[in-house]
């Protein structure tokens, strides 16, 4: 019998606390590796599906998966790494130290230092690591975020991908993601904006009256 390869991530049935005052679902959702899904949210609620998905919260039913094993309520580091809208870069520290930023403490430096020199190395980042965030362009900033989320403690399996109005359009940090054969989850406040992203699956929020 030969082995299931991995499945990616799933969403099924699941339901979370947006404002304080209501619930969203979501419909079920699978991104396999390699490929993009979207869920179109507005943005607090986009948010809460956020913190969901890496373990900042717990949602109120339903199930994430991970290549078929359920981490809904799985503590400590989740396997799903965040891009922030605009890559989310901290100003003063140059490019190498924001990639190995989610490691400083928890590895040796030397081992810190050689996961963040192949992370560069393996997305042709090389010649970006000395710069600060404002010396890059916004598409280098987004590869810059990936990089980062590849540096997490845990390495990840899916990286979801905030996407908000106002931003560049978060292509660049999708297809760079995938293209690590991860799953990408774009959560996006704009419907519009997907033609401007690529998407293999779309699925959108509702919210359901409570009581």
């Amino acid at each position: 019998m030969v082995a299931a390869g991995p499945t990616g991530l799933e969403l099924d049935g699941l339901i979370w606390s947006a404002d304080g005052a209501c619930e969203v679902a979501a419909a079920v959702l699978r991104v396999a590796p390699g490929e993009v899904g979207v869920v179109v949210a507005e943005p607090s609620v986009g948010e809460g599906l956020a913190d969901v998905l890496t373990g900042l919260a717990a949602p109120a039913r339903g199930m994430i998966r991970l290549d078929g094993e359920p981490v809904t309520g799985a503590p400590g580091d989740r396997p799903i790494a965040l891009v922030p809208s605009g890559g989310g870069l901290l100003p003063h520290l140059t490019v190498e130290r924001n990639v190995g930023f989610g490691l400083s403490g928890r590895v040796p430096r030397a081992a810190r230092r050689s996961r963040v020199n192949e992370v560069l190395g393996q997305l042709r980042l090389e010649s970006l690591r000395r710069k600060h965030p404002h010396e890059i362009s916004p598409v280098q900033q987004l590869r810059v975020a990936v990089a980062r989320a590849l540096c997490a403690p845990t390495e990840p399996v899916a990286v979801v991908v905030e996407d908000r109005s106002g931003q560049i359009p978060c292509r660049a940090a999708a297809v760079t993601a995938a293209g690590q054969d991860l799953s990408v989850l774009i959560i996006t406040d704009a419907a519009a904006r997907i033609r401007m992203i690529g998407a293999s699956t779309q699925v959108s929020c509702r919210r359901l009256a409570r009581g």
